[in-house]
């Protein structure tokens, strides 16, 4: 299954990078890369009953972003372990994998579900929970009756 990004995109995530060098990583590797994280999404979106977008939209995009961090840290993954003899991370490496899979929680939590099917969507109520005045707020003249030791406005 081809994945919705290209290998131009991927590329621009891991600075320094040069295409098709003889010491390189191959665009044919980097595709590989693209198509793997592509079915690593198609698999969450199945599973969550939800379909791919085929035409340019933001849930598209929000996909084709996703898609190309994934194959970005992949690649900065195979660089940074020429670049590391003892074993180190590469901090881009680092933060692509990190946003990657952050993202990826995202979508499988249902953060993407109103770019994705709008009308099946977890809709976040921020509305007030309770509605109406306590009375404490209101009530400026406090009860001679009540059997308080501190009262609102009392002075000392």
């Amino acid at each position: 299954m081809a994945g919705i990004t290209t290998v131009d995109l991927v590329v621009t995530h891991v600075p320094g990078f040069v295409r098709n060098s003889p010491s390189g990583v191959a665009d044919t590797q980097i595709q590989t890369w693209i198509d793997t994280r592509w079915e690593e999404l198609h698999v969450i979106l199945q599973r969550r009953g939800l379909t791919a977008p085929t035409n340019p939209s933001d849930a598209y995009s929000a996909l084709e972003l996703i898609n190309r961090m994934g194959a970005a840290s992949d690649l900065a993954a195979a660089l940074s372990s020429r670049f590391s003899a003892n074993g180190g991370t590469w901090a881009v490496a680092k933060n692509l994998r990190e946003d990657y899979v952050r993202m990826l929680t995202r979508l499988d939590n249902g953060g993407y579900d109103r770019l994705l099917n709008p009308a099946t969507a977890r809709q976040e109520n921020t509305g007030p929970i309770f509605s109406g005045v306590a009375g404490g707020e209101t009530d400026r003249q406090p009860d001679p009756n009540m059997n308080v030791a501190f009262q609102r406005g009392q002075v000392f």
